[in-house]
């Protein structure tokens, strides 16, 4: 599916040093990957697949949680399609023993997996995990849902919580009002 995306779309693989990132999306829908990197290597394969996730969605969509949400829960998916291991497991690529300790046996790729892109908690929760499984990461930079989405629903908030405050008020002036 997303091998044909690739071909379809026209979709060109270039070679850029990456900071924190083992492949990304440029603004001319392609994707670039370290100049270092082993396309034999799993976490690569899996990389571009996530990228690809991206140059599939709306451009606003790729620039927030929701869109990260998405591509990393199929990352991971894809990571296990290629090696039958998920990430974090011991001997895969992620794997911290103290975390998984620490947490019952669960990894945070398996917190990711459980997340709902539907979920404002999720989408937060989904921000914490990404920035402890990648340290330097700023998903705490994006809107938890394409900015149009963020937009409407921080207004509509607003419009509750003021609604809510006159609804308060006239309830005291009748309350005070009142024998």
């Amino acid at each position: 599916m997303h091998a044909n995306y690739i071909d379809s779309s026209g979709v060109k693989m270039g070679l850029y040093p990456q900071a924190n990132s083992g492949a990304a999306w440029t603004w001319q829908d392609n994707i670039i990957i370290p100049p270092n990197a082993n396309l034999q290597d799993p976490f690569v394969l899996s990389g571009i697949i996530h990228e690809t996730v991206h140059l599939q969605q709306p451009f606003f969509t790729r620039l927030s949680v929701y869109g990260e949400l998405e591509a990393w829960q199929i990352d991971r998916n894809a990571y296990f399609e290629i090696t039958g291991q998920f990430y974090g497991e011991p001997g895969a690529t992620f794997h911290d023993p103290n975390y998984i300790n620490q947490n019952n046996g669960n990894n945070r790729w398996n917190e990711i997996s459980q997340l709902s892109l539907h979920s404002r908690t999720d989408l937060e929760a989904a921000q914490t995990l990404m920035i402890e499984i990648s340290p330097g990461y700023q998903a705490d930079k994006l809107p938890l849902q394409p900015i149009g989405d963020e937009i409407a629903y921080r207004l509509v908030s607003s419009v509750n919580q003021a609604v809510e405050k006159s609804i308060d008020s006239v309830k005291e002036i009748f309350d005070f009002l009142s024998p």
